[in-house]
């Protein structure tokens, strides 16, 4: 009898042993299958966030390119703005110094021409009996010479045209420049000489605008 419930209690160890190495190994594939399924789920979930952090890094990516790109036009288009703005006042100055630059030309040429006239006094009389006869009658006027072309006109006995003035009183001032005179009336004073002359003309040549020609 005690032999046989040995026996009986032997085998049931053994059953619950092979019954324990059963669940054991059930665990085991169970474990392993949730394993399994954690790990597939961790690549998928990898997988997705790989693929919307790549989509969205090429989203930024364009997007920052985008407003790159645009920021330089933006700057292109300033520093385009301020060239074209800059053209005019470039103009003007070239304008500026071509208009010296022909002055100083023109005067380097014909400043001669009013030397020689400065020399010959006929010239200065000329001029002188030109503005006489365009006052009005009835005068009077004082012509203001210097003292050398005084004594050319006395010299020479030039004939200047007083007919129409009421009297012509002449002046001797060694302050003006052989060559020139001043002429005072009623109305004002005319003066002839050849640096104002000079002047005149350069004044006359920087302000030329573009298509004239003629002085």
């Amino acid at each position: 009898m005690a032999n046989v419930l040995h026996n009986i209690i032997v085998v049931s160890s053994k059953e619950d042993v092979n019954q324990q190495a059963i669940e054991k190994r059930h665990g085991t594939k169970e474990e392993c299958k949730c394993k399994s399924e954690l790990d597939h789920l961790k690549n998928e979930y990898f997988q997705m966030g790989y693929e919307q952090g790549r989509e969205k890094g090429i989203t930024e990516g364009i997007s920052l390119e985008k407003r790159n790109k645009h920021a330089e036009k933006n700057n292109l288009t300033t520093l385009l703005k301020s060239l074209i703005k800059q053209v005019p006042s470039e103009i003007s100055s070239l304008r500026e110094d071509l208009r010296q630059d022909i002055a100083h030309i023109v005067l380097s040429i014909v400043q001669p021409i009013f030397v020689q006239r400065q020399l010959d006094r006929s010239w200065l009389f000329k001029q002188i009996n030109q503005i006489l006869t365009q006052l009005n009658h009835r005068q009077e006027v004082e012509l203001i010479l210097h003292p050398e072309d005084i004594e050319q006109l006395q010299a020479h006995k030039i004939h200047l045209k007083t007919a129409h003035l009421r009297s012509l009183k002449i002046c001797s001032d060694d302050q003006i420049f052989s060559g020139g005179c001043r002429i005072k009336t009623q109305h004002g004073l005319f003066e002839i000489s050849i640096e104002k002359q000079l002047q005149q003309l350069r004044e006359k040549l920087m302000n030329i605008q573009p298509g004239e020609y003629n002085v």
